[in-house]
């Protein structure tokens, strides 16, 4: 059943239909998605993994969506696009795969950064059609219009939403003329679980708050599964008897009364724990950047979330 409150109900339905075993619906994933995927990765990452790494990944994505009984497939809402919610997926997994092979990336020369990849204010209008769509999704044109300085301070304190993508890194070794690895390897020791795992009481508390919601979530969507069929149900029989089946509709307003009391359990956690964003301290960020004074870093923050929200306010106002 296609839920309307959806930005994307056709994607949001596709979903559904994978969680449900649909065969078609799977043979069109692994035709279509896993193509995808491959072809994001080398648009994103180009010159950076072989392509038996990138088939590595890609199956990693799919063990990803699928594992624990498709934990993170009954996530999406429909929020956005499918395609960029397997994105967001692809990025986890690339995380995952460089924290896993992060000594390998010391080895690799600072000077291994082309010119077109300098800073995204350097590409030219054009060329972004050579960009996956889901790329510029997933880092937003109006983050990418920051300064490098900006960019980078912003990006590290949402580091949880937007990552620390590998152009980012090598843009930033070059710029601080420091191997690769030792920016990738500060990020993963204060930020990945490998390592100190310093946003660790955050993350807990938002998977906490993000699972309580899911759940009921899910309990809302099964109800309104058996208001609907039960509807059905007994306008069948009206029809056909004419008269109402008496059991069925104490049954539907059981349901209904359940799906009520579900539906403001749900509201009100929304309203009362409104999810704080997961941030990395100022200081941590001083650190991966090298720099000394923490109040830099406020004020790059400050001034990154001004431009962003002058931005925005344009675009929509």
């Amino acid at each position: 059943m296609t839920n309307s409150h959806t930005k994307y109900p056709d994607d949001y339905q596709y979903v559904q239909l994978l969680l449900s075993g649909n065969a078609d619906a799977w043979k069109r994933f692994y035709k279509e998605s896993r193509k995808k995927i491959a072809n994001y990765i080398n648009q994103k990452y180009s010159d950076i993994f072989s392509d038996v790494i990138v088939e590595e990944i890609c199956d990693g994505v799919q063990n990803r969506l699928m594992k624990n009984d498709y934990k993170v497939l009954c996530e999406y809402r429909g929020d956005c696009s499918f395609s960029t919610f397997v994105t967001r997926a692809t990025d986890w997994e690339v995380k995952d795969w460089l924290r896993k092979h992060s000594n390998e990336l010391l080895k690799e020369p600072v000077d291994t950064l082309s010119s077109h990849e300098l800073t995204y204010k350097d590409i030219e209008p054009d060329d972004y059609l050579s960009i996956s769509a889901e790329y510029i999704e997933v880092i937003p044109d109006e983050i990418k219009s920051l300064s490098d300085d900006l960019r980078w301070a912003f990006l590290l304190r949402y580091y949880d939403y937007f990552g620390f993508p590998l152009n980012e890194i090598r843009l930033l070794a070059k710029k601080k003329n420091v191997p690769i690895g030792s920016i990738t390897k500060k990020i993963v020791r204060f930020l990945e679980p490998e390592g100190e795992d310093i946003l660790r009481a955050q993350r807990d508390k938002q998977e906490a708050f993000m699972m309580r919601l899911q759940k009921l979530c899910l309990e809302v969507q099964k109800l309104r599964t058996s208001e609907q069929k039960l509807t059905t149900a007994i306008e069948e029989y009206s029809l056909y008897y004419q008269q109402k089946d008496q059991e069925k509709l104490k049954k539907l307003d059981v349901i209904r009364k359940r799906l009520l009391k579900i539906e403001e359990k749900r509201n009100t956690l929304l309203q009362n724990n409104l999810c704080v964003p997961i941030t990395t301290p100022y200081e941590i960020i001083a650190k991966i950047l090298d720099e000394d004074n923490i109040s830099t870093i406020r004020s790059r923050i400050f001034l990154a979330k001004n431009q962003l929200i002058q931005q925005i306010s344009k675009k929509f106002g």
